[in-house]
């Protein structure tokens, strides 16, 4: 009898550590979470280091089961849509260095946000929000991330040649029916917005003077200065 329990505490131990693998190297415990952080989104592919096969949209959550070295460079296996692959460490981070990425430009100075609205921006939390993403096609992939206190972050190409965040003021209205949409940044021309967005089926208000723009939601989708966003 002795001998079993000895067996089964044994077997118990070995199915705990093959479970819960820890790197002898850097002490990392696998699987755990993390968050997609490339604006562009992370490269999915068939091997570590090798061949792209899809695209991880940006600050999607995934699960890092194993870990593989290629060239001084760190890879990761993952699931997508059902199907394993890799993706490349730097691509991917915590919650606290999504936060860090976003705020960048503000941090730097390089956008500037009214006083009022970029402390928002500063303690917003931008992992626990709605996403709506546009999937592709005439414009590289998209996202919107709407998180608390009325912060939203827009990651594309829309206003600059490569894939940046911009930041809105937002509010859900007529139980998410409508969304108004508060154009803060001073790098935007809010009279550009106005020729897209004036005659657009997709607009329910707009206010020249406020800068704001309210949209119709539909099929948890809308449309934003043409483009369709649908939610994740």
């Amino acid at each position: 009898m002795k001998t079993r329990l000895v067996l089964l505490f044994s077997l118990i131990v070995a199915v705990s550590f093959v479970s819960c693998k820890k790197d002898k190297d850097d002490g990392e415990v696998l699987p755990r979470k993390a968050t997609v952080i490339s604006l562009d989104g992370g490269a999915f592919c068939k091997t570590p280091g090798g061949e792209k096969i899809s695209q991880i949209p940006f600050a999607s959550g995934i699960v890092l089961q194993e870990k593989s070295q290629m060239n001084d460079k760190k890879y990761y296996k993952t699931v997508l849509e059902g199907k394993p692959g890799w993706i490349i460490s730097s691509e991917t981070g915590s919650a606290a260095d999504l936060k860090n990425l976003l705020l960048s430009s503000v941090s730097s100075g390089k956008t500037v946000l009214p006083s009022d609205f970029k402390k928002s921006v500063e303690s917003a939390a931008f992992d626990t929000g709605k996403i709506y993403r546009y999937p592709g096609g005439e414009m590289n992939p998209a996202a919107i991330l709407f998180c608390n206190g009325g912060v939203m972050a827009l990651v594309s190409g829309m206003f600059t040649k490569d894939t940046s965040v911009h930041f809105f003021r937002y509010e859900f209205l007529n139980e998410g029916k409508l969304l108004k949409i508060g154009f803060v940044d001073p790098s935007i021309n809010f009279e550009d917005i106005e020729k897209v967005e004036k005659d657009s089926s997709s607009v329910f208000k707009f206010d020249k003077e406020k800068k704001e723009v309210t949209y119709h939601i539909t099929d948890n989708s809308f449309f934003f200065l043409n483009w369709r966003f649908q939610k994740n």
